[in-house]
């Protein structure tokens, strides 16, 4: 027990010894905490020649062809060049146990020991190796490829019909070969501690080796179920995957890596041929003599709907669990754990060292909001317990619930930016619960003598993560519970939840030396991936939730309707398909002549009573359950589509466009001339209804963004009735900023300070556009404009990169003298405790003061701080930065 114990603490650190072809990893594990394995950007494996260049020692593969009477050394010199801390906790009768087993077992280093005895007798000049892909034998443990199946010698120059996916190794090309994640090889070659008998990996056209109720079209195993179905430990399989300790995380984000590769290699294989276009484009493309589908259209990059401890996977299938057993409890109609629920939705993000953790948006139901101070402090606490009468909250709270120590105390903590806790802690201590004017709750925190002991320093009620104390002794996990009421506050929730590293990256469109925006390098450049997500994608477990439906409802012009097609398809085809004329706004049409039901509801009521199937591209009468409409946002830019939207929110029941501009009986010639009928565009109240919008679903800073495009596209006919109407979501995150600029969670600002701020904002919108609120007479103008605009001075001293300045200090203390250490270390005391001080700094020319200040304000700028040089000479000013 105890020597297999060691091995598998050893194995990560010897797998990279034995391995064929081997791409590392240097992980974030600096710090505290668990070991961590997170890779970015795209992976792969590569193998190189078989031989190694003239001069150059051997490595990976060529560890089992060459030099083999020193193999043993050869590896561990190998591997101590990329990890020597690594290689001397590996011993060489380890390393020579397992060499010798998988000489014996492993059908992969037996094809390379064949090579070496070809090579023995007859040298390696003209030979080529070839690692098959296809297989007579299904490559399970009990059907094991043989040498010959793996793997095959082939001299001199050949044209053989091979495999796309065969790898061809050559004895001295100087080039690394790309192995295919479809390669039954591509795991073994990479693993061979995992896979000692040279099991195959994933390959296609492996067959569902079952049969259940269900009628499947698929017959074969997906790349994703196949390692569902590795990383489960089963009685009779040895747990040789799941017990590798730390290669377990390298192998789990290698699979996962390999699932989303394969899927995203699909798309870029495929999109250039598969396009979109409007049904009216295809019907002037067929007009035209000679058009080319391949020429309309556009590209298709990632669809919307792609998703970017030792045991990874276990502990994400508790994690499950228990969030399912919370969900459950959460929205269960007798007896939830809050009262009534309306709908719940959650979604799951992975931290800094990998561990999934949920935000979760609870929306009661009216009557059961907890209104008032005295129901929040029912569910709710911010307070310590006390020791003697609740001695196991007690426990979990100081494990779980307890921020920091931070601030004076620990100002070199994680989470300070600035010299000031970024979660502002500690909090305010309250004598009671109370609710400001802004809906913002502060939590009862009294001082009340008791503390929490971390780290050598007390804390009190100040640094309590407030929670709720049927959930801490239900689940004992950190369980932040808050309480939010306030639009804003719930809209910002909601910012959150919808926040996904994918997201971020679709966003950052780059093109290559052809002008082609390729999103799929883009994504692969942004994603970050860790064994816990890993283990969570691969067990296809939700990363978003709601109990309630959202049936997201698309319109369009006539004949604008978006047509899929294939570039080569032929237009007559194309213009004969049967979806053509069925989109989802079309068949709401029909329903409207068909149910008089509908004839009562807009189009976003319309789910409420109405299901739509995709199957038969028909809108059919609910039988059960509940869903709400969301009608696709448009930006106010003033064409048809723009009021056509407007329309839908009032128009019921209309059985043809001709129906939705159809006013008191009078049919209007366009969408807006409807809009003015209907008195939609009085008094500018379709773009007032615009910023409301678009307020429910971005933040103010986009709502006030939109404020300035619509005041330079000149659309707003009295811009100071809009603004009036619709300062309260231009404004609701200002003084949300503002307590996090200044840490201060107690900050509150007057109903004009805001304001003010607000109108600061649009204003620099608008110069930047080479306009200013003066040239709107009726409009208020933002007070004291450079003292909220902020001062240049001061942004372009806050501009440096921190990084920069940190290394640029790193190398001047490098060189500094020990005199100029102790005039450095008294200064910089003196700023970063803040206590102050007048120094004077005297040498004659050349003893280096300007080396001491230059060392000062590195250090300075690099802890984001404000470092203002000034000089009485030219020469010296040019002797410092800024």
């Amino acid at each position: 027990m105890w020597y297999g114990e060691r091995i598998g603490k050893r194995r990560r650190s010897a797998n990279p010894v034995f391995t064929m072809c081997c791409k590392r990893d240097h992980s974030i594990n600096n710090g505290r905490g668990p070991f961590v394995f997170r890779m970015s950007g795209e992976n792969y494996h590569r193998i190189g020649d078989i031989v190694p260049e003239p001069g150059q020692a051997p490595k990976f593969s060529q560890l089992y062809i060459i030099d083999t009477l020193n193999e043993i050394k050869n590896r561990l010199d190998a591997y101590a060049g990329s990890d020597r801390a690594a290689a001397k906790k590996l011993r060489e009768p380890l390393v020579l146990l397992l060499k010798n087993m998988l000489d014996q077992c492993n059908p992969h280093v037996k094809a390379f020991r064949s090579a070496r005895d070809r090579f023995d007798v007859e040298g390696s000049t003209g030979y080529r190796m070839r690692l098959i892909e296809s297989r007579q034998s299904d490559g399970r443990t009990h059907n094991l490829p043989t040498a010959n199946e793996v793997a095959a010698l082939i001299p001199g120059d050949f044209v053989l019909n091979m495999e796309t996916r065969d790898i061809v190794l050559e004895s001295t090309s100087g080039k690394l070969q790309r192995i295919s994640e479809l390669h039954p090889a591509y795991l073994p070659l990479q693993y061979p501690l995992l896979f000692p008998y040279g099991e195959d990996g994933f390959r296609l056209n492996i067959p569902i080796g079952f049969e259940d109720s269900t009628a499947r079209k698929r017959k074969n195993v997906t790349m994703r179920e196949y390692f569902a179905f590795r990383i489960l430990e089963r009685r009779w399989e040895a747990p040789t995957i799941t017990r590798s300790g730390r290669l377990f995380h390298q192998f789990l984000v290698d699979a996962y890596t390999m699932i989303e590769s394969s899927r995203l290699r699909y798309l870029w294989l495929n999109q250039k041929k598969l396009r979109s276009s409007s049904y009216a484009a295809i019907q002037k493309a067929a007009m035209r003599a000679g058009a080319k589908m391949a020429e309309q259209g556009s590209r298709i990059f990632i669809p919307a709907t792609f998703t970017g401890g030792k045991r990874p996977e276990i502990l994400c299938r508790v994690f499950k669990m228990k969030l399912d057993n919370l969900i459950s409890e959460l929205t269960k109609k007798s007896g939830s754990l809050f009262g009534p629920v309306a709908a719940v939705m959650y979604t799951i993000e992975f931290q800094k060292r990998g561990m999934p953790h949920a935000h979760i948006l609870v929306f009661m139901e009216k009557g059961s909001k907890f209104p008032t101070a005295d129901d929040i402090d029912k569910i709710i606490s911010a307070e310590i317990p006390d020791k003697t009468v609740d001695p196991d909250l007690y426990v979990i709270v100081g494990d779980c619930m307890m921020h920091g120590p931070c601030g004076a105390a620990k100002k070199d903590n994680v989470c300070m930016v600035n010299g000031k806790c970024s979660k502002m802690f500690p909090k305010p201590l309250n004598i009671r619960t109370s609710i400001d004017a802004n809906g913002f709750p502060a939590y009862m925190r009294r001082i009340d003598g008791r503390f929490i002991e971390k780290n050598g320093i007390r804390l009190d009620n100040g640094f309590v993560v407030p929670y709720n104390r049927d959930l801490m002794l239900r689940y004992r996990a950190h369980m932040n519970v808050e309480w939010c009421v306030q639009t804003r506050a719930v809209k910002y929730l909601f910012k959150y939840i919808h926040k996904e590293p994918d997201y971020a990256s679709a966003a950052m469109d780059k093109e290559d030396e052809d002008g082609v925006i390729d999103e799929i390098k883009t994504y692969y450049d942004c994603r970050y991936i860790t064994a816990c997500e890993s283990s969570w994608r691969i067990l296809a477990f939700p990363t978003h939730f709601r109990t309630t439906s959202v049936e997201k409802l698309g319109f369009h012009l006539p004949d604008q309707e978006l047509v899929f097609f294939d570039e080569d398809e032929p237009i007559e085809s194309i213009l004969n398909k049967k979806t053509v004329n069925q989109s989802m706004f079309l068949a709401w049409f029909i329903a409207n002549r068909k149910y008089a039901e509908a004839r009562e509801l807009t189009y976003a009521e319309f789910p409420t009573k109405f299901v739509w199937k995709s199957g038969t591209r028909k809108w059919v009468p609910r039988k059960r359950g509940f869903a709400i409409g969301r009608i696709a946002h448009i930006q106010p830019s003033g064409d048809e589509l723009y009021f056509l939207r407007v329309l839908l929110n009032w128009v019921r029941g209309p059985t043809s466009y001709e129906d939705i501009r159809t006013v008191d009986g009078v049919l209007y010639h366009t969408y807006e001339d409807a809009c003015y009928a209907l008195g939609l565009m009085d008094d500018d109240k379709e773009f007032i209804e615009a910023i409301k919008d678009a307020s429910d679903c971005s933040s103010a800073m986009y709502a006030r963004k939109l404020f300035a495009r619509m005041l330079v596209s000149k659309s707003l006919s009295q811009p100071h009735v809009v603004c009036e109407a619709t300062w309260e979501y231009l404004t609701d995150d200002i003084l949300y900023k503002k307590r996090q600029e200044t840490g201060r969670p107690d900050m509150n600002l007057t109903i004009a300070q805001i304001k003010n701020i607000a109108l600061t904002e649009i204003e620099n919108h608008l110069l930047s556009n080479g306009r200013s609120l003066k040239k709107w007479p009726h409009m208020p103008k933002p007070e004291n404009f450079g003292d909220y605009n902020g001062n240049r001075l001061i942004d372009d001293e806050l501009n440096y990169v921190v990084e920069d300045q940190l290394k640029e200090n790193e190398r001047l203390m490098a060189m500094i003298t020990d005199e100029q250490r102790g005039v450095y270390n008294q200064i910089l005391d003196a700023v970063l405790n803040d206590s102050g001080g007048v120094f004077f700094l005297y040498g004659y020319g050349g003893t280096g003061k300007t080396f001491v200040y230059r060392a000062l304000s590195s250090a300075i700028r690099s802890k984001g701080m404000i470092f203002l040089n000034t000089a009485s000479s030219g020469i010296a000013a040019l002797l410092l930065e800024g």
